[in-house]
């Protein structure tokens, strides 16, 4: 997949979004060949860099796992927000 933003271009092997009201927990795992670490059926993550268990992978939204993670469309904008500043922050440092 291809990542476009107003300063450049991010390249992906795969970007994977979903929508939709609920988290269909059956599929949780069938998404992805990856080995994600789970806490409670959701996807773990770091909440400074919602990053995943696996390397160079960022999860955000209802399908993530944290302490204090609340639910909801706002929450999602600030952690889409942290993901996106990771990967770039990420993406300097290895260049």
């Amino acid at each position: 997949g291809t990542v476009i933003t107003d300063k450049e271009i991010i390249y992906t092997d795969r970007i994977v979004f979903c929508y939709g009201l609920h988290v269909n927990q059956n599929s949780m795992h069938n998404f992805s060949p990856l080995e994600l670490e789970m806490y409670q059926n959701l996807i773990k993550v770091d909440l400074s860099s919602m990053k995943t268990s696996e390397n160079h992978c960022y999860a955000v939204g209802d399908v993530v796992s944290y302490l204090g993670k609340t639910k909801g469309i706002l929450s999602c904008c600030y952690e889409s927000q942290l993901a996106i500043h990771s990967i770039a922050t990420e993406l300097r440092m290895e260049s």
